[in-house]
C-alpha cells in the first residue's frame, strides 16, 4: 500500500477519535499524528520500514510498541488527562492497519507478520492493488495509477468516518447539554 491508503485509513481512524470539544490544536494535531501512526510501519528509520520489512511489519514487533505507547500514556500524568482511551484505541487501530492494508497487494505473496515466531503471511490479495514501482518517478503514469486506485478506495471509508464522528460528536454535545441543563 502507498502512503494515500495508510494516510487516508489513519484520517478515518481520527475522524471517529476526535473528542467533540478540542481546540483547533487537536483538530489539526490529531488527524496528522493518526496519518503518522498509520504509516509507521515503513517509517524510513535505520533497521526499520523497507530495510527490515521482517521488524516493522511483525505483528508481535507493533503490539509491543503499542503496549510500550499506552503504558507511557498511562505513566504521564498529563497525557492521560488529555488523551482518552477511545483515542489511544483508535490509534493503535490505526497503526495496526498498516499490516492489514499491506497484505491487499495483488503480488500475492502477503504479509509475513509472524516474525520471529513463524514465516507465515497474511494474504487477502485484491487484484487493483498494486504495489508502487519506486525505480520510477513518484509521479509515474504507473505510481499515479497505484495513488489513484488507492484514493478512489479508500475515500470512500474516510466519507463514513467523518460521518460516523460528526454524529458521535453531536451525541456527546447534546448529552453534555442535558446532563447541564
Amino acid at each position: 500500500m502507498s502512503p494515500v491508503g495508510h494516510s487516508l485509513v489513519g484520517l478515518a481512524f481520527a475522524a471517529v477519535a476526535l473528542p467533540a470539544s478540542r481546540d483547533w490544536k487537536w483538530q489539526i494535531g490529531l488527524p496528522i499524528a493518526f496519518v503518522a501512526l498509520a504509516n509507521l510501519p515503513d517509517w524510513p528509520i535505520p533497521n526499520w520500514g523497507h530495510d527490515r520489512y521482517d521488524i516493522s511489519h511483525s505483528i508481535y514487533v507493533n503490539f509491543a510498541l503499542v503496549a510500550i505507547g499506552c503504558f507511557l500514556v498511562w505513566l504521564i500524568p498529563n497525557l492521560k488527562t488529555i488523551v482518552t482511551w477511545p483515542c489511544i484505541l483508535l490509534g493503535a487501530a490505526a497503526w495496526l492497519s498498516h499490516l492489514l492494508l499491506d497484505s491487499f497487494y495483488n503480488h500475492g505473496r502477503g504479509v509475513a507478520i509472524y516474525w520471529p515466531l513463524s514465516d507465515g503471511r497474511l494474504n487477502f490479495s485484491i487484484p487493483w492493488f498494486n504495489n508502487l514501482d519506486l525505480s520510477q518517478s513518484v509521479i509515474s503514469r504507473h505510481n499515479m495509477y497505484v495513488y489513484g486506485i488507492e484514493f478512489a478506495a479508500y475515500l470512500p471509508v474516510l466519507i463514513i468516518a467523518l460521518a460516523i464522528g460528526t454524529m458521535i460528536r453531536r451525541h456527546s454535545v447534546v448529552s453534555q447539554e442535558k446532563s447541564v441543563g
